[in-house]
């Protein structure tokens, strides 16, 4: 098969993925698209392995937020990896145009065949939790009927040009422990909040083990942190955003 035909191949099972989830939210349909040895890691409640894993998952963690709308701000497609950032939203309870949403990184491994072997989101808790426990203070409910219509206000600008290679300067970089920002880069820490470049830390000398790239951003997974670098040009990052899961549940055993 050629990287063309994998590339269209690969796009045509992230839109039905998206179609069924995100858009659909019919939640047996989408968690059909996993196979039966599948992972799906979400580190702050636990592994499932499976599609009927995976629907277990939602059908248990759904209900308190059935609401709840997805938006895809940008994606990364690079065989056999997905990365993408979606953002979830919960119904304006107030009528003021009030906005309940956070967002989250997420790592798909494709299986062929229009199914899916591996999700794995990142997310730091506090910005979903506090989002729901705000929702629900402002009077939000269960059985208040969804809006599709909300969307995202995307937090990392589009680069203006498609360079592979200086996304590819750009990761060296970073991983080196020595990231290159443009004057006017933010840093985006997941629970935390936007900061101009020169005000955080280096993430340090880091080796990930998955890095996922296209001409305009990449997407680095570095044990539980997932990072996003957009590239300002140059070989430079101009928008950073670090997503932290602090602790990792440990799966309970088979029955």
């Amino acid at each position: 098969m050629s990287t063309t035909d994998e590339m269209t191949e690969l796009a045509a099972a992230f839109e039905e993925f998206q179609r069924l989830g995100a858009r659909g939210r019919d939640w047996p349909a989408w968690s059909a698209l996993f196979t039966d040895d599948a992972t799906y890691i979400e580190h702050c409640i636990g592994r499932f392995r499976g599609g009927a894993g995976v629907l277990a998952f939602m059908e248990k963690s759904m209900p308190p937020v059935a609401p709840m709308t997805f938006s895809v701000d940008w994606a990364i497609l690079q065989p056999p990896y997905v990365a993408f950032n979606i953002w979830n939203h919960m119904p304006d309870p107030t009528g003021t145009g009030a906005r309940y949403s956070f967002s989250n990184l997420s790592l798909l491994i494709y299986a062929g065949n229009g199914r899916w072997r591996w999700e794995e989101d990142f997310y730091a808790p506090n910005d979903s939790s506090g989002t729901v426990i705000e929702w629900y203070k402002a009077g939000g409910r269960p059985d208040m009927p969804a809006d599709p219509s909300i969307t995202h206000v995307s937090a990392a600008p589009e680069s203006a040009h498609d360079d592979p290679t200086g996304v590819a300067r750009m990761v060296e970089a970073w991983q080196s422990g020595s990231p290159r920002y443009t004057d006017d880069a933010e840093v985006w820490r997941h629970g935390v909040g936007k900061v101009a470049a020169s005000e955080t830390e280096s993430f340090g000398d880091t080796a990930a083990d998955v890095v996922v790239t296209n001409g305009r951003r990449a997407f680095l997974r570095c044990d539980r942190t997932g990072v996003a670098l957009t590239h300002g040009g140059d070989g430079r990052i101009r928008f950073e955003e670090r997503a932290f899961n602090p602790s990792e549940v440990v799966p309970e055993p088979a029955a």
